[in-house]
């Protein structure tokens, strides 16, 4: 049997590739309505989706039905075969029940969502979990409590304080709305505060601080965390760490930030596609944060906030990698902002994400 490079000519539409592709491995009927019947027998009862033909005076006409999607986006019956034949690799979404669908519509009433190209897909494998009993086991990275404007929510970063940070206050007053909409269903939270950032020598020159004097700033942070949690939470199953303590322990601060060059080094046209869909996408994002890298390294040329925002990426690309230690099944909340998500998606593609939409901490 041809596979579909045996067929492409790229003088040709792909539609009209594809239909050929259909033809060269036996699956055109003149005489079936439609025309391909046969192959969307195969595919139905190999993937088990909902599908019937409707009998009538000229022929089979299709019925509705829910298609096989990825990342949200139907795939198209030759892809469908090229699956079932092992010529491709394409990751398919979750058939949603209506209970999968009512999930999903309670997560977006909480405020979250998921980001870019990875929305649908998370979203789905979320729903699809939860209707099967599992265990939410929610990762939740905060920062460190970087001194901001009260009135404006407008970080200032002129001190790293001992405090609840802008980040970790949002996440907190969630948390109870989390547990109201699922309540039966087992939670566990994982609170991580991100005193990694201290193993950032621009950062740490940013706080005027030694590295040492950085993360006694975020324990202290992490043990009022702890204590709130726990009056808010009342005997939920909940943790707080450091993200120093959930990275491997080979990493010194010379080995992390070699991870992150090295990782920053590997960064290309192609990574961008795909991680963040498109360039458009990417610089989007990119001009978002150009204002809080104005803020928080006051004397950066414009030309260097590019790889600035790539370095923070890797950061969270390692943070993505690190959360294994904290079991299995793990979905990500992210209550800062959203451009910074796709370096979890970069690190980790297979654990879900989903982002705050509601926040007003950048």
């Amino acid at each position: 049997m041809k596979t579909y490079s045996d067929t492409f000519d790229p003088r040709k539409s792909r539609r009209n590739q594809r239909k050929q592709w259909l033809e060269d491995n036996g699956y055109y009927n003149s005489k079936e309505h439609p025309r391909y019947l046969s192959a969307w027998k195969e595919v139905s009862e190999y993937f088990n989706f909902p599908f019937a033909f409707l009998e009538t005076a000229e022929g089979n006409l299709m019925q509705s039905f829910q298609m096989p999607k990825s990342f949200g986006k139907i795939v198209s019956l030759t892809t469908l075969l090229q699956i079932k034949r092992q010529e491709s690799d394409i990751d398919l979404d979750p058939i949603l029940s209506s209970s999968d669908i009512q999930i999903i519509q309670h997560i977006k009433n909480i405020g979250f969502d998921g980001i870019g190209q990875y929305r649908q897909k998370d979203l789905y494998t979320i729903a699809h979990n939860l209707e099967s009993g599992q265990k939410l086991n929610f990762v939740i990275p905060v920062c460190p409590d970087w001194e901001y404007d009260p009135i404006t929510k407008i970080y200032t970063f002129n001190s790293v304080r001992d405090g609840i940070g802008l980040v970790a206050l949002k996440a907190i007053n969630i948390v109870p709305i989390i547990n109201k909409i699922f309540p039966q269903h087992a939670k566990t939270f994982n609170f991580i505060v991100g005193d990694a950032m201290g193993l950032n020598p621009d950062q740490l020159q940013r706080a005027n601080l030694s590295f040492t004097e950085f993360k006694s700033c975020c324990s202290s942070s992490r043990d009022k965390i702890q204590a709130r949690l726990a009056s808010v939470l009342r005997g939920q199953s909940f943790s707080v760490k450091l993200m120093t303590d959930i990275l491997p322990q080979e990493y010194t601060l010379d080995t992390y930030n070699q991870k992150i060059n090295d990782l920053a080094n590997l960064f290309s046209d192609s990574l961008i596609e795909k991680i963040f869909g498109n360039f458009g996408k990417f610089n989007s994002l990119l001009n978002s944060r150009k204002s809080l890298y104005m803020r928080l390294y006051p004397h950066i040329k414009e030309d260097k906030i590019r790889s600035i925002f790539i370095r923070h990426l890797a950061e969270y690309n390692v943070f993505a990698q690190s959360t294994k230690i904290l079991g299995d099944d793990l979905i990500i909340l992210g209550f800062d902002a959203a451009a910074m998500h796709y370096g979890y998606k970069w690190g980790a593609p297979k654990i879900p994400v989903l982002t705050y939409r509601q926040n007003g901490a950048y």
